[in-house]
């Protein structure tokens, strides 16, 4: 769907990936490491005079992983496969598009995994034989958390720069400089909080 100051798009995909291996399993079907049953993604922009605001929700299944693994003295590997839990996210983006002369500035922030939802991108199992006895140890690699990013976009074409621009390039630099400050300066106030919760608690 499109408008003057709305687009949005729905994408959605269902697959399926195997392999076979003499050796694994007795030659049946595994599934490829990264098979993926479902995807589905929702992006949204949303234009109001120079401000642009997006939001993009992301649902898959989990991508199959090994369990457990065994190999006989015939050197057959037995495999069992599971699957990681389903996947799911949700992001919102804000910018603010301005001009100086020719070069394009664009500050803004978003904000990852808004809902802040416990998703997992891999797993590692490791065996081990411990005096004839063995076990397997599973580690679950997790997504990223709810993360806040502040970022500035700047374009600028080359051919239509000439010395007299040279103060508006300035001006962009400085934007650009003061910019990253107050990223800075938030990021620490940030973490002075939560140094000073933490002192807090453990008295």
């Amino acid at each position: 769907y499109e408008s003057n100051n709305f687009t949005s798009w729905l994408a959605y995909s269902i697959s399926k990936s195997t392999r076979s291996f003499d050796e694994i399993n007795l030659g049946e079907e595994i599934p490829a490491i990264y098979s993926q049953t479902h995807e589905l993604k929702w992006t949204n922009i949303y234009t109001y005079n120079q401000w642009n605001f997006s939001t993009l929700a992301i649902y898959n299944t989990g991508h199959p992983f090994i369990e457990s693994s065994v190999k006989d003295d015939d050197f057959n590997t037995t495999r069992v496969y599971n699957q990681l839990p389903d996947y799911f996210r949700i992001d919102f983006s804000l910018n603010y598009n301005f001009y100086i002369r020719n070069i394009n500035i664009k500050p803004g922030l978003s904000i990852l995994n808004a809902l802040n939802t416990e998703n997992y991108l891999d797993i590692y199992t490791r065996s081990f034989n411990i005096q004839n006895e063995q076990f397997n140890e599973t580690t679950l690699v997790k997504a990223q958390d709810l993360t806040l990013n502040f970022f500035v976009y700047s374009f600028f074409n080359i051919s239509l720069i000439y010395f007299s621009f040279i103060p508006s390039l300035c001006k962009c630099f400085l934007i650009t400089l003061g910019s990253l400050v107050l990223y800075l300066v938030i990021i620490s106030f940030l973490l002075s909080i939560t140094i000073s919760e933490n002192l807090s608690f453990s008295l």
